[in-house]
């Protein structure tokens, strides 16, 4: 079992859950971070999410989603409380480490219960989704979405400004 905010919960396994891996930016408003990436670079990029790593992050077009998953997962303790949660919720990312640190503060600020990330440096997460048994994949980057489909078998949908 994993310890959640104020329930004790039984992770699922991923066989038996539904997966959901989103992006970061479909999880969080990250259109500053973006335009200061592709305007100034990478070094910039890490620099200033540093410098703001106590601020959360907006959310983003998928967060309404994920927390109605969570809603359920939620109800479904209460009403079984040996039962597995339905719904897995993964982190995808192509940040650095270093970034990573405000995206955790953003969960937790915002109370999500995320426990799995996948952050690659800088390389695509796409390849990672199959590991983390990926039912749905959630970004705000229709190339990448468009790359998870061609991938594999899971399905893919894209939203928000990227």
């Amino acid at each position: 079992m994993a310890w959640g905010r104020t329930l004790w919960t039984r992770m699922p396994k991923p066989e038996n859950a539904v997966t959901i891996a989103v992006s970061s930016r479909a999880l969080f408003r990250m259109d500053e971070e973006q335009r200061i990436y592709m305007e100034q670079g990478v070094e910039e990029y890490v620099r200033y999410q540093l410098e703001h790593e106590n601020e959360p992050f907006s959310p983003g077009p998928a967060f309404p989603f994920v927390k109605a998953l969570e809603a359920v997962n939620r109800r479904l303790r209460e009403l079984y409380p040996d039962s597995e949660d339905i719904f897995d919720i993964v982190l995808v990312t192509n940040n650095h480490a270093q970034v990573g640190v405000r995206l955790i503060n953003s969960i937790n600020h915002y109370d999500l219960f995320i426990e799995r990330f996948c952050m690659t440096g800088g390389n695509s997460p796409i390849c990672y989704l199959k590991a983390y048994h990926t039912n749905l994949y959630l970004s705000a980057d229709a190339e990448k979405v468009q790359e998870a489909i061609d991938e594999g078998t899971f399905k893919g949908l894209s939203g928000g400004s990227g």
